[in-house]
């Protein structure tokens, strides 16, 4: 019987060249990180100036430059591979809008200040360090799953700073705009009129001082109910809306000069004409002056605090809209060749400066 050769399988030896994951383009690492630390240095910048001046358009300038920087910053933590250079960049991003409050600084240091842009700085490298942590762990590129990691850390530590330029403004260094002061009290108590409709229907922050007292009084007087045992010994039987018109016309001036005079003892010399807003926004001024350094500067500090979540609900609301720019600019990148997109041993994708 004849046996038949053997057969062997042959050993095919595959080989694939493998694109090596780390940083190639130095300049446009550069671009990215001089881009990135223009747009810090011009939102802290506007900001400063909106809470200092109260000019609105100081306040969107701020909010366009935060928009674009937010934008380079998940941008950065896509393309730049190297940790020492990344976490350096999201560094420099978080220190160099201390460049326009230098004055505040040196030679008499101010904490507080100090610490804010620790906070950014800080802040800004754990967002950029995790974003691309997110990425070298992922097998396929998501730019959401970094996004999602990102971001909110860094409009934290941008939120931060911005808190604390607010509680410098206002009990630090007395700039805080008036116009915002009055803006601010202005809005709370047109929110709050729904309880003050509980106990005086027709009475309206809106109204002039004169006019929103003489409301009060008024229905503060058709609200009396004297009692009957005292009336009868008084020798009357008449309620408020008895009495003749001149008498409660009196009557409800003699009331509304007392809320007045007790305003005024707190807020000094108030104009009956001019807006009750007006009148509780230079209330609230006095009182607070008045207070001595600890509870002003707890004071502060609470409403820093109160500040900070109020600005991190409003900018939680506009993530989509950072993300969703980003990602857009993120593909156009890829497709004008900025980068792309690599497979290591045909199964993780990673990205490349080219």
């Amino acid at each position: 019987m004849t046996l038949l050769p053997s057969t062997q399988t042959p050993l095919i030896i595959t080989s694939q060249s493998r694109e090596s994951e780390s940083d190639t383009s130095l300049w446009k690492i550069a671009v990215i990180g001089i881009l990135g630390a223009a747009f810090s240095f011009f939102s802290v910048f506007y900001t400063n100036l909106f809470l200092s001046s109260g000019d609105t358009s100081y306040l969107g300038v701020a909010a366009a430059w935060s928009f674009v920087f937010f934008i380079v910053v998940l941008l950065a933590a896509c393309f730049v591979k190297t940790p020492a250079v990344l976490r350096g960049m999201a560094f420099i991003w978080g220190v160099i809008p201390v460049g326009f409050l230098l004055q505040y600084l040196f030679p008499d240091t101010s904490w507080p200040l100090v610490a804010g842009f620790a906070g950014f700085a800080i802040f800004l490298m754990g967002a950029v360090g995790r974003g691309a942590k997110i990425l070298e762990n992922s097998v396929k590129v998501r730019f959401f799953d970094v996004a999602k990691e990102t971001l909110p850390r860094a409009v934290t530590g941008l939120l931060i700073l911005v808190s604390i330029l607010i509680y410098m403004n206002a009990f630090e260094w007395g700039t805080f705009s008036p116009v915002i002061g009055r803006g601010l009290v202005s809005q709370a108590l047109i929110v709050s009129e729904p309880a003050l409709h509980i106990w005086f229907p027709e009475a309206s922050f809106k109204d002039s001082v004169g006019v929103f007292f003489k409301t009060v009084a008024e229905e503060q007087l058709r609200s009396v109910r004297p009692n009957i045992i005292d009336r009868s010994a008084a020798g009357f039987q008449t309620s408020f809306t008895d009495l003749p018109v001149q008498e409660r016309t009196l009557m409800i001036q003699e009331v509304a000069d007392q809320y007045r005079v007790g305003l005024e003892k707190l807020a000094g010399p108030i104009d009956a004409s001019s807006p009750m807003t007006e009148a509780v926004y230079q209330g609230l001024v006095a009182y607070v002056n008045k207070l001595s350094g600890d509870v002003k500067l707890w004071g502060g500090v609470a409403l820093t605090v109160v500040f900070f979540g109020m600005l991190k609900t409003i900018a939680a609301l506009l993530y989509w809209l950072i993300e969703g720019v980003a990602f857009l600019l993120f593909k156009f990148l890829l497709m004008t060749n900025f980068a792309h997109v690599a497979v290591e041993s045909r199964s993780r994708e990673f990205i490349v400066l080219s």
